[in-house]
């Protein structure tokens, strides 16, 4: 770009290209005329023409644009219009610098989020939009990307209304294929069929919303949700929605209804959708059984179809010692059928507690459940669950036991012990679960995988390659596939096959092209083959995926160590521990450094500081070589 070296509009610093395409780019810029040069984008379109006419048309064009989105930018949750120009034959739009990460990051496959989370990110984001709807102002071009979680006080701001893409569209009169091909299969899902057409509408965004939604709770990475060419495309996502465990009825209409491929039988305005949502909140129907319905202990109205038997015995046959033994049983039946359907109910609430964040209370919901039900099985796992997120190990370990025997053939139960075994480091324990899980169910791709990392910790990794490779041979989803090639990854290199260490690594990044990790585990590969440019390039993608994240920093400073670079691996390791303060080898590595810089007394502090980290986590290994480095640096004096 040329005006990478110079000052933009004689006051804004370039510091990074955040985006680009064959006619615009998204910058990062310092406003120096500011004490703290705070950080702006600028958004660049290139003009199309150096006609004067046609140019003066399109700047006017552009300028009312700018015009419109200044007034939107005054609520709080769209970024703010500071200034726009024109120079270089290019035209300028710088906004506010939104700090924060997007909703993308919360996109983790395999990981569904809660329905009612859910629900609460579409309501806050389309009251954004019904505000700019209230001004005529399509967003045109929503995805996850594009909404960001503000960093300060957490609300949602929506980026790009009107985007640069956009403009650059209509004032270049271009075939809308030709945007299409240069947007990727995992954007293009949020992209409304009219706008493949270069129409955009209210209710498009209303489309591209609803297709995150549908993402979040089912936890699909983007290139396998289905796609809005396809001629299936509603019967594919009608079959999703219906998919989805527990999902309220209105719930998935209404997200049906937003993603139609016909825009005229969506929902036309924000508003329409957010008074939906409000009914969503409304009581439930006194026909349903709610938590607190009493006991049943006299009457109750049983369907027949629940206490008739296999084969009718005609009452005459039955005598008076018969007839007292129908009592009986029916009164045993009358007991113990309202205990389970209240137990089965009082599950039901503290699942959907649960899915909303409140753990203490489906934890008393689960309890009150098995009261009743001291057998069901499945209040039993779900407790187990929250026990072992808000860390009691015991209680969860219990209750997943007592959930086995109850239902000793269920494999879900088996391999979910596993995960607490492995959890709390009882590697064998988790070993043998995960065993019996497979041999329950020979497909259990995800307990492949966790037994292949259990026999990697355990020092098999040859069992482990073995795990990893028949969970690829099961063809599972994407995200499972890539965790079964990113995993051999790491075992193929320990065992010291590194080239097909770094074919299994390469696959993973070609399954999920925005996963970190498996460029930091590409970059250890290529460390250990003393490929140290690849190495740096690998550690140096991750950070861009995942600038929050202490380890690419920490593994980038142990390559740029091995190329000698030591001040670049003093600022990785810092970096790290600017992340993550309690990061015990950044700063071991880094008074390794600073000792051979001969800074001693930096030296100490960190070995100190790496000594007392170590001690806090039981590393005792770790605190005695930080005590050697203290004491060879004090008999140094």
């Amino acid at each position: 770009m040329s005006a990478v070296n110079r000052l933009l509009g004689g006051r804004y610093q370039f510091i990074q290209v955040l985006g680009a395409n064959e006619a615009s780019q998204t910058l990062l810029v310092a406003d120096v005329h500011y004490p703290g040069h705070p950080k702006c984008v600028v958004r660049q379109l290139q003009l199309p023409t150096r006609n004067p006419m046609t140019l003066k048309f399109i700047l006017r064009l552009l300028q009312k644009k700018v015009e419109v989105l200044e007034v939107i930018g005054q609520h709080k949750q769209i970024p703010s219009i500071f200034s726009s120009f024109a120079a270089d034959h290019n035209f300028y739009l710088v906004q506010e610098f939104i700090p924060g990460r997007s909703l993308q990051s919360d996109l983790i496959a395999g990981k569904p989020l809660p329905e009612t989370l859910v629900l609460s990110l579409l309501r806050e984001a389309l009251k954004v939009l019904a505000f700019a709807q209230e001004h005529g102002v399509v967003h045109g071009n929503l995805r996850p990307s594009k909404i960001i979680r503000h960093q300060t006080d957490n609300r949602l701001v929506l980026l790009d209304f009107g985007s640069i893409k956009n403009i650059s569209l209509e004032v270049t009169s271009k075939d809308p294929a030709q945007w299409m091909a240069q947007t990727s299969r995992e954007n293009q899902i949020y992209t409304a069929p009219e706008q493949h057409k270069g129409e955009s509408r209210f209710c498009s965004d209303h489309y591209a919303l609803g297709l995150f939604a549908i993402q979040a709770l089912t936890g699909l990475p983007a290139e396998e949700c289905p796609h809005a060419e396809s001629p299936r495309f509603y019967q594919e996502m009608t079959a999703l929605l219906q998919g989805i465990p527990n999902l309220g009825i209105t719930t998935a209409s209404l997200l049906a209804r937003m993603v139609h491929p016909d825009p005229d039988r969506r929902y036309q305005k924000a508003t329409e959708i957010l008074a939906d949502l409000e009914r969503l909140r409304e009581p439930q129907s006194a026909a349903s059984i709610s938590e607190e319905t009493p006991l049943l202990t006299t009457e109750i109205s049983v369907p027949e179809t629940t206490l008739q038997p296999k084969k009718r015995i005609p009452w005459k046959v039955l005598g008076g010692a018969g007839l007292a033994l129908v009592a009986l049983v029916a009164g045993v039946l009358i007991l113990r059928v309202p205990q389970r359907l209240l137990s089965a109910q009082r599950v039901r609430n503290a699942e959907a507690a649960a899915q909303a964040n409140d753990s203490e209370r489906a934890i008393a919901l689960y309890s009150r459940a098995l009261e009743l039900n001291p057998e069901n099985a499945q209040g039993l796992a779900g407790r187990s669950q929250l026990y072992f997120q808000s860390g009691n190990t015991e209680a969860a370990l219990a209750d997943i036991t007592q959930a086995l025997e109850t239902s000793p053939e269920n494999p879900t139960f088996a391999y979910t012990r596993g995960n607490f075994r492995f959890a709390v480091g009882d590697i064998q324990g988790a070993i043998k679960d995960y065993t019996v899980a497979i041999e329950q169910d020979s497909t259990f791709t995800q307990a492949y995988i966790n037994r292949g990392s259990a026999r990697a910790d355990w020092g098999d990794d040859q069992g482990a390659v073995e795990d990893y490779t028949r969970a690829i041979d099961l063809k599972p989803a994407t995200a499972l596939r890539a965790a079964a090639y990113l995993n051999r990854c790491l075992s193929q290199s320990n065992l010291g096959e590194q080239i097909l260490a770094i074919e299994d690594c390469s696959a993973a990044i070609n399954l999920r092209p925005n996963h970190g990790l498996a460029y930091q585990n590409r970059g250890l590969v290529r460390r250990r083959l003393g490929d140290l440019q690849g190495s740096l390039q690998d550690y140096n993608i991750a950070i861009q995926i995942e600038p929050d994240s202490p380890d690419p920093y920490y593994n980038r400073g142990l390559t740029r160590q091995d190329m000698d670079d030591v001040s670049g691996a003093l600022e990785d390791f810092s970096r790290a521990i600017a992340i993550a303060p309690d990061y015990v080898f950044a700063f071991y590595n880094r008074g390794l450094l600073q000792a051979k810089k001969g800074n001693r007394s930096e030296a100490l502090a960190d070995f100190r500081q790496a000594s007392q980290l170590c001690l806090e986590l039981g590393r005792t290994g770790c605190y005695e070589d930080a005590l050697y480095q203290i004491s060879q640096l004090q008999d140094g004096q």
